[in-house]
């Protein structure tokens, strides 16, 4: 069973991505003028194009309409984050803590989950089922008429 997410949701994954990219700059500029992390890295094409998905995904007003699409693309853009965050601590770079993570993951069921097949019905139960399928065929008769 999926969650529920709603727009609210999706502006906490927001906060999260943006705290993260702004994080992740910070670290990026701080390597180059420490020397740890050249200018034309060849990683940093692909960094650049993360940081443009990210950038796309924060331009991307939270809605009701897509809020499942938009909390997915951003837990994928902070595990892509994850990724730049371990590189960068490899390069012995200084980043600040990652940010929490959104506390409502959309592609992670929860509460509780009913029984695939229903239990069988005894007792009272089953004289109340038979008397409502008597009702309906009684009432389907009456319509036929």
């Amino acid at each position: 069973m999926p969650v529920f997410v709603t727009a609210t949701d999706v502006i906490q994954q927001h906060a999260a991505v943006k705290s993260e990219l702004d994080a992740l700059d910070a670290a990026i500029l701080q390597c180059v003028a420490e020397g740890k992390l050249k200018a034309d890295d060849p990683r940093s094409e692909a960094y650049q194009a993360f940081r443009t998905r990210a950038l796309t995904y924060l331009a991307d007003e939270p809605s009701n309409v897509n809020t499942s699409a938009q909390m997915l693309e951003g837990q994928s853009i902070m595990r892509d984050a994850k990724g730049y965050r371990d590189q960068l601590v490899a390069l012995g770079c200084v980043i600040g803590p990652a940010p929490e993570a959104v506390s409502k993951p959309a592609n992670v069921d929860e509460g509780p989950k009913l029984p695939d097949v229903a239990p069988p019905l005894e007792g009272a139960s089953k004289v109340l089922m038979w008397l409502v399928i008597g009702y309906v065929v009684v009432k389907a008769l009456e319509l036929r008429r």
